[in-house]
Order: C-alpha cells, then sequence, then structure tokens
C-alpha cells in the first residue's frame, strides 16, 4: 500500500502487483532450511565475510524483531541507514507496513521527510543520531506520528538519547544484533528503555558473558565476549558449515565484549579485537571515547591502542573539534578528560583529525587509525615530573617463539640503549619455567623514555612481541637500595 504521506513526485513505491518476469528464474526454494540470501559482514576488524542466512532465520527474525519494536500493521517505519542493511529485508513486510528508505545526507531533512511520510519509527545509527541531536534546527523540527527512535550498530552516546527523547516526546533505544544472526539478538524496553543497554534477548534467543580465553561463564556485570544462539543463527559462512564457528551446545561467539546486569540486561563494551590492555588492564577505547564525547570542546573523535614499551598499549585519541573550539589544545583535553578515568584508560596520544574515517554502517576504521604516524609524540600535559630515576620491571609469559622473542627483545635493547636518557636494561628467565621472563630498565629522564618509545625502533619490534608473549608491566618507585663497594 501507498504510505500514508505525501511524497515527492515520481517517487517510486512499490504498493502494487508488478508485471510478470520475461524468463522464468531459477528453482524456487525447497524447504526452510535453504539459503534465501547472502549477506556481508561489515569487514572493519578484517575480511568482510559472506553469511548464508536461511528463509527460517529471516522469517523467525522477522517475527522476533517485530515483536520487540511493536510494529504491526499501519505501521510506518522510516529507515534513515546505508541501504543494503538487513533490517529492510524482513520485519516492517512481514507485518504489513510501510518502509521508507531515505538516502538524504542532512540528518534534519531526513526527520524532515520522516514527518511527512507520517513515519512511526525512525531508525538510524548511533552517529546520525548524535548529529542530528545537536542540529541547529532541532528545535524546529516535529513529527507527531512519531512513536520511538530506534539505533544499533554502536553504542549511542547517553546524551543523544536524552537530547531527542525530550524533544520528540518518545523512547529512544537500542538494539545489538549481527549480519550472522539475521540481524538482531536484543532490543531494549519501549515501555522502560535503560540508557546504554541494548535490552534483552528478542524471543526465543538466549545469551551469555564467557571469560576470553577459558570460556568460563562470568558472573553478572562481569565483563566478557557475548556469545548468543537461537534460530535466527545463520546456516555458516559461506563454503564452511556452522559447526566450524560455534561450540558442542550452539553458542555462537559474537567478537564484542560486554555485561550482563541482574535482570539480563545487555550493555556492549567494544568489539574483541579494538581492546587492548594496559599494564594487564582491560582497556575499552568505546568507553574512553564516551569520556572524550562529553567533553565541550569535543566534536567527535575515536581512540585505538598504541605500543607502549612497559605497559604493552595506551590510548592514543584522534578528536575533532567543536565549533568554536578551536583554540582548545588537545592536550588540555585530554588532561581533563583523564583527570576522571582510572589510569589504565588515560590518553597518552592525542591529536586533532578533520574527520573520523567510518564504515558505511558507522563503525569506526580503527586499523586505519593506528597506522597514521604519530603526529606528535609528546604526552598530554599533566604536571611536571621530578628528575628521579625511573625504573620499570616488567614480566613476560612467552607463548610462542622464545628464541625469536629474545631476539626481538635485544633488538628493542639496542634501540633504546642509543636514546638520551637510557641508563641500564637487564633481562631475567625463570629457571623453573622457562617461559617466565622479568626486563629490568633504569632511565634518568621520563620525558626520554616517552619520546623513545614513540619511535619506530620501537614500535616495529614490539608489535611483533606482543604476538609471542603476554605482558605484565608497569613503572616502579625505588623504596630501598644497597650497594656494597
Amino acid at each position: 500500500r501507498a504510505p500514508s504521506g505525501a511524497l515527492p513526485e515520481g517517487t517510486p513505491v512499490l504498493n502494487e502487483p508488478q508485471p510478470p518476469a520475461p524468463e522464468p528464474g531459477g528453482e524456487s526454494a525447497q524447504g526452510a532450511e535453504d539459503v534465501a540470501c547472502i549477506q556481508f559482514t561489515s569487514g572493519t576488524t578484517g575480511a568482510a565475510k559472506a553469511v548464508r542466512l536461511s528463509h527460517r532465520n529471516v522469517v523467525v527474525n522477522a517475527a522476533q524483531s517485530a515483536r520487540a519494536h511493536g510494529l504491526e500493521a499501519g505501521c510506518a517505519a522510516f529507515d534513515y541507514l546505508p541501504t543494503f542493511h538487513l533490517m529492510h529485508l524482513t520485519m516492517t513486510v512481514a507485518v504489513a507496513g510501510t518502509l521508507v528508505l531515505c538516502t538524504r545526507e542532512d540528518p534534519a531533512d531526513a526527520m524532515d521527510t520522516a514527518n511527512r511520510c507520517r513515519a512511526t519509527h525512525f531508525y538510524s545509527l548511533p552517529v546520525r543520531l548524535a548529529r542530528l541531536a545537536v542540529h541547529p534546527r532541532l528545535p524546529e523540527l516535529e513529527c507527531p506520528s512519531l512513536r520511538a527512535v530506534l539505533s544499533g550498530g554502536s553504542a549511542l552516546p547517553r546524551s543523544a538519547t536524552a537530547a531527542l527523547g525530550q524533544h520528540f516526546g518518545v523512547p529512544v533505544v537500542q538494539g545489538y544484533g549481527l549480519q550472522e544472526t539475521s540481524p538482531s539478538t536484543h532490543f531494549d524496553s519501549l515501555q522502560a528503555p535503560r540508557p546504554g543497554s541494548s535490552g534483552r534477548p528478542v524471543a526465543g534467543t538466549e545469551c551469555r558473558i564467557v571469560e576470553v580465553g577459558s570460556r568460563r561463564v562470568r558472573a553478572v556485570g562481569e565483563k566478557g565476549e557475548i556469545q548468543v544462539r537461537g534460530p535466527q543463527l545463520m546456516r555458516g559462512y559461506l563454503g564452511r558449515e556452522l559447526s566450524l564457528d560455534t561450540d558442542a551446545d550452539g553458542w555462537f561467539s559474537t567478537g564484542d565484549i560486554g555485561r550482563m546486569d541482574e535482570d539480563g540486561w545487555l550493555y556492549v563494551v567494544d568489539r574483541l579485537k579494538d581492546v587492548f590492555k594496559r599494564d594487564n588492564w582491560l582497556v575499552s577505547p568505546t568507553e574512553i571515547e564516551r569520556a572524550l564525547l562529553r567533553h565541550p570542546a569535543v566534536a567527535d573523535c575515536a581512540v585505538v591502542d598504541h605500543p607502549h614499551a612497559f605497559s604493552g598499549a595506551v590510548a592514543r585519541a584522534f578528536v575533532v573539534p567543536a565549533e568554536g573550539a578551536d583554540g582548545t589544545a588537545p592536550g588540555t583535553v585530554a588532561a581533563e578528560v583523564n583527570a576522571a578515568l582510572p589510569y589504565y584508560e588515560h590518553i597518552e596520544h592525542i591529536e586533532h583529525a578533520d574527520r573520523i574515517p567510518r564504515s558505511p554502517t558507522g563503525k569506526v576504521l580503527r586499523q586505519e587509525l593506528r597506522e597514521r604516524p604519530v603526529a606528535d609524540p609528546e604526552p598530554p600535559h599533566r604536571p611536571e615530573e621530578d628528575s628521579a630515576m625511573h625504573y620499570f620491571v616488567n614480566r613476560f609469559t612467552v607463548t610462542g617463539d622464545a628464541a625469536e622473542f629474545e631476539r626481538l627483545l635485544g633488538k628493542i635493547t639496542d634501540y633504546m640503549a642509543a636514546q638520551p636518557g637510557f641508563r641500564s636494561y637487564r633481562l631475567y628467565r625463570s629457571a623453573q619455567d622457562p617461559q617466565i621472563y622479568v626486563e629490568t630498565a633504569e632511565w634518568t629522564d621520563g620525558a626520554a623514555h616517552q619520546q623513545a618509545v614513540s619511535g619506530e625502533g620501537f614500535l616495529g619490534p614490539v608489535r611483533e612481541v606482543m604476538k609471542l608473549a603476554e605482558a605484565e608491566a608497569g613503572p616502579y618507585t625505588l623504596v630501598t637500595e644497597r650497594t656494597d663497594r
């Protein structure tokens, strides 16, 4: 049926049967488990994968999603999303609703179009909704037919949730899913939304949080990898059986880190391939980005891991200045944000960027940012350090080739020994466990050490070292010293 609202003249509308194809097509599906479509993953953390979805997958998830989203006959779903998104395929058609696809560049123009179409559900990406929430035209925008604003794909800033919810007077909610699950597995409650949460599993879906290495189920509130299972789970990747990507009980590992509260609400933290360890503390770039976005001088941002000699990795930030904030030094922003973060989340490198590179679905292209040369190797502004000796003690558990590990450490040591401020270095190997190493280093100048670990002579070998060993690292303060003369 036609949308209940005026569309520009000439807009194609699929509201009546189309003429038959001039020639016979291929064989029709023989059963519910036959492949209905092939969807591709985003490929932001590696090569894109072709996902085989069956007719059962997409039909079941259409029913699951329509129920969770409150879709019904007569609704008008407005999709301000990339037009290849799986969300377009199923649920609105399943309830005999109207589906409007919008490709407008400006989010305010998109909302104007939604108003003309009398949209009941406005779907978009977090990055677009965040732009809409601070748009200068927001106060004049209206859409009285709207019942909900819905988001997914990455975390929606709480400030955007609050601004849009207050202005339009409807729940602003988010869900969770992936191409492998047709796509939805979770959705927040329209009646009692929990800001920051992706909600509970949709009907017939199970979810758990497991430890990344051991796969032991984590306790309530603890972070770990998200696993799901349900009837919407794919048939498998193209050319690969599903059993190769699930455990014996049918659990699928999503590659995302999250936690669940005592009521089963899911909170997505980050992609597993994006989190990193600093001094053995798990660091989420997304959580640091949320802190940065609360700073008035930041319009957009991204955080990636940056190799560090003794901590494994530290946070490196790219910020797009807010309008009128060009005079605020990046180091000042980092220092003010760091004041509210635990030390292991502190931003150690920060620089301005014209824009943050993103995929068509709004995900940050972190690898592209990691590969950019460090524009300013100096750490953010912090109180002056004293001139005392700086001590570093690091423990490694080697998981790969020990000889290659020692060779790489030797290469790093040769480079570091040639830098100003270096005083001494020692490497010890455990007599009881040959996989355990401890190294100690002394530097007379902390700033010189920071400069040294920003050089490619350190960064290149360290990337290879971290593939061969797990590190527990950190600076130390000398308590007692005794030397016999």
